[in-house]
């Protein structure tokens, strides 16, 4: 497979029934694979209290069939939240200094997970900035899924949290249809952990707001669709 970056039309999200966002679509995307709920996660926003943010760039992890997931090697007390129905999140701390959120996907007791690796904000920053004090800017603050967990004050905590339901604490909402969707290689998996795929999707219009590396360039392609759960590596979470 290429390591080239490869770019989804509006015309071809619209086939794919991503023109409004719905609990009950996303929940259906979700379920379907990693990779299917992760396109549908593009554009929605993520919610907790004082803070909002439309998520611009994802990565899609599967379990068993994916070298670069936690669950490669079956289920742990750690990796349990990503064996969960549809939509629930999966915490997980990494190298001692990062909290990290994922949306379960997948039908129950199969494992997969999308990792959420960076969000643009939406509205008052005033929380966000007060929790990432070493950000540059704006496009800093959220930009890498350590960013974004720090930025929205994420923890162990909120480890199994249902994040289609309003009511949670952390959730996620409705928010802005993707127009063009750029997919390329996960970030910082080593050789043969799945580090070809082209599970990290990105928002093409707010590039600007993603994680390092950004994509550089796209070609038209299908996805394979194929079933797509995290990994510690590489990942950009200062």
């Amino acid at each position: 497979m290429s390591q080239l970056s490869r770019r989804v039309t509006g015309q071809q999200l619209k086939a794919m029934n991503y023109g409004s966002q719905t609990y009950a679509r996303l929940k259906e995307a979700l379920l379907d694979s990693p990779l299917t709920g992760a396109r549908a996660l593009l554009g929605w926003h993520l919610v907790a209290e004082g803070c909002r943010a439309q998520l611009v760039e994802v990565e899609a992890y599967g379990g068993t069939n994916d070298p670069g997931s936690h669950a490669w090697r079956g289920q742990t007390p750690r990796n349990s939240p990503m064996f969960a129905a549809p939509g629930f999140a999966y915490v997980y701390f990494t190298y001692g200094m990062h909290w990290l959120l994922n949306v379960s996907a997948g039908p129950e007791g199969t494992p997969a997970a999308v990792l959420l690796r960076a969000a643009r904000p939406i509205g008052d920053q005033t929380v966000l900035r007060a929790r990432r004090l070493r950000a540059r800017g704006p496009r800093d603050l959220l930009s890498g899924p350590g960013r974004l967990a720090q930025a929205f004050g994420l923890d162990g905590s909120l480890n199994g949290v249902n994040l289609l339901d309003p009511a949670s604490a952390v959730h996620l909402a409705p928010g802005e249809p993707v127009l063009q969707v750029t997919e390329g290689p996960r970030v910082g998996l080593a050789v043969g952990r799945g580090e070809l795929l082209a599970w990290r999707l990105t928002d093409d219009d707010h590039r600007d707001w993603v994680s390092s590396p950004r994509p550089t360039r796209a070609v038209e392609s299908h996805s394979n669709g194929s079933r797509g759960g995290p990994t510690d590596s590489g990942l950009d979470q200062r």
